[in-house]
């Protein structure tokens, strides 16, 4: 929970400094499993099994740790 606080006052401390060309360009770019015109192309149900397969998968990640 905490990290989640520092993330998001750190992003809006970058946003008022206007600190955001410091910001790497990968960080800024979105890192999804595939290019913007295969994600555009997914239907509701397809984006909703998308994100629930994401966030099983990051939950095992964590719990095995």
């Amino acid at each position: 929970m905490s990290g989640l606080v520092i993330a998001i006052i750190a992003g809006w401390v970058i946003g008022k400094l206007n600190l955001r060309h410091w910001v790497q360009d990968w960080f800024t770019r979105p890192q999804f499993g595939g290019s913007d015109s295969e994600n555009a192309k997914l239907k509701f149900t397809d984006r909703i099994q998308y994100g629930y397969n994401a966030v099983k998968e990051i939950v095992g990640k964590v719990w095995i740790m």
